[in-house]
C-alpha cells in the first residue's frame, strides 16, 4: 500500500474532476466505473445477502418449530395440569363441607351448587372432562372423599389422573353413603 503524500498548499497541479460513482484507486486501471459488469456484480451481492436472510429466517423458523414448540407444549399442559389440581383441591375442600353440613357425600357436582360458591367452569377440567366425585369409609369409619381428573389424557384410570381426597369424620348416627 502507497503512503500519501500530504498536499502541498502551494501545488498548482490541476486534478482532473471524478465523476460520481466511479471509485478511485492508486492505479487508474482499476478504477471503478459504472458498466454492466458492475451492476451484474451489484445483483449477485444483493441476491446473496437476501439469499442469506431468507436462509436465516427458515432456519430459525425451523428451529423453532422443532425445538422450542415442543418446550412451549410441555409449558402448556403443565400450566394446565396446575389450574386443574386446584380446582379439584377446592371442589374436594367443598365436598368435605358438603360431607359435614349435609351429613351424606355429595355425588357429583351438582350436589356442591347447593353450597353457592361455584362456577359453572368449574364442573370440568381443563381439558372439557366433567369431575368425577367418589366416597368410601375407611376402617376407622371416617369418610373418604375423593374428587377425580382425567387428566391431560381425558380418560379415567391412567396414571395421569389427577385427584384430590379430604378425610372427613362422620359423627355417630349420621348416614354414611
Amino acid at each position: 500500500m502507497q503512503r500519501m503524500k500530504p498536499e502541498d498548499p502551494h501545488d498548482q497541479t490541476e486534478r482532473p474532476e471524478v465523476p460520481l460513482g466511479v471509485a478511485i484507486d492508486d492505479r487508474p486501471d482499476k478504477a471503478r466505473k459504472p458498466g454492466a459488469a458492475n451492476d451484474a456484480d451489484d445483483r449477485r451481492r444483493a441476491l446473496m445477502i437476501i439469499g442469506g436472510i431468507l436462509a436465516g429466517v427458515l432456519l430459525v423458523v425451523i428451529l423453532g418449530n422443532t425445538v422450542l414448540r415442543p418446550f412451549i407444549v410441555a409449558q402448556h399442559e403443565s400450566m394446565l395440569i396446575g389450574v386443574t389440581e386446584r380446582q379439584i383441591d377446592d371442589l374436594a375442600d367443598l365436598a368435605a363441607e358438603y360431607q359435614r353440613e349435609a351429613g351424606v357425600a355429595p355425588s357429583g357436582y351438582a350436589d356442591l351448587a347447593s353450597l353457592e360458591r361455584l362456577e359453572t367452569s368449574q364442573g370440568k377440567d381443563q381439558w372439557g372432562t366433567g369431575f368425577v366425585f367418589d366416597s368410601r369409609t375407611d376402617p376407622g369409619g371416617a369418610r373418604i372423599l375423593s374428587v377425580r381428573s382425567a387428566g391431560p389424557d381425558t380418560e379415567f384410570g391412567t396414571e395421569d389422573d389427577i385427584v384430590a381426597e379430604r378425610t372427613v369424620i362422620v359423627a355417630d348416627g349420621a348416614e354414611n353413603n
